[in-house]
């Protein structure tokens, strides 16, 4: 795969999942749920061997998960089955970020038809 921004090794790609915050309905479920879907996402990470997830960003409206490796298309392919199948994902926001901030992008738009318990 080539990677217009990552030609030196130096930089990273990325995945920022932005999830609804209505999706996680109270505190507890915040704490619970997101913890919980938070694991998920790190164990396929790095059992693929494709990164490592380095955390959330909680705001008012939305939730910003950050993941980082080596390829943003394997990184995708090692969450995309929990994203299909937890209900925190339905409406989610997926932009897989190829080298530097400003590069290039593709956008990816998750609607779960039938989501199932995370």
């Amino acid at each position: 795969m080539v990677h217009s921004s990552n030609t030196n090794g130096s930089e990273e790609d990325a995945i920022i999942i932005t999830l609804l915050r209505k999706n996680l309905q109270t505190q507890e479920s915040i704490e619970k749920d997101l913890q919980t879907f938070e694991h998920q996402l790190a164990e396929a990470i790095e059992t693929q061997d494709a990164g490592e997830f380095d955390g959330d960003e909680l705001g008012s409206e939305e939730i910003a998960l950050f993941m980082y490796g080596p390829d943003a298309d394997q990184l995708y392919a090692a969450v995309e089955p929990i994203l299909r199948k937890s209900p925190l994902a339905n409406g989610a926001q997926i932009t897989l970020q190829y080298g530097a901030p400003g590069g290039k992008e593709r956008v990816i738009h998750l609607q779960n038809r039938n989501p199932g318990p995370a």
